[in-house]
């Protein structure tokens, strides 16, 4: 068994670090959203508007990801793990994250808008974490072509 697939098996074998950069890269992932969206409408790029704009997404995904392991290192086994790892929990997090924005904006969400929002933001979750478990692999390549 490699030693990729081991740390897969126990989240005690996950490299140091592994939940921070799994959660700043999902952070990452909305705030581009956010600035594409911003850009797309001219709303302004400012980096605390961009934030704000994000965070309703990611009040939701985080509870929500962490409650089905998404965080678990099983979820960026490999890149197609990676990917499968983000449906379930964004398909649930997608209308809480739609229900704080009309909340905070006391205003309706368009059907266009929860569209792009959900597709938008599953491709670039799961281009950031498929990334992410590739650079795994590799790395974990390299370090038992080593010896080790």
């Amino acid at each position: 068994m490699s030693d990729r697939k081991k740390a897969a098996d126990d989240p005690k074998k996950a490299a140091p670090g592994f939940f921070p950069a799994l959660a700043a890269g999902d952070a990452v992932s909305f705030l581009v959203f956010a600035a594409l969206g911003r850009a797309e409408h001219q709303t302004g790029l400012g980096l605390l508007q961009i934030i704000v704009t994000a965070l309703p997404f990611m009040a939701a995904w985080y509870p929500v990801a962490l409650w089905l392991r998404a965080f678990k290192p099983a979820a960026v086994a490999s890149p197609l793990a990676a990917a499968k790892s983000i449906v379930l929990p964004w398909l649930l997090a997608w209308p809480l994250g739609l229900q704080v924005r009309a909340l905070l904006l006391d205003r309706t969400i368009p059907f266009s808008f929860a569209a792009v929002v959900f597709a938008t933001n599953l491709v670039l979750l799961a281009a950031w974490r498929s990334t992410y478990a590739f650079y795994l692999g590799r790395r974990a390549e390299s370090a038992g072509g080593r010896g080790g």
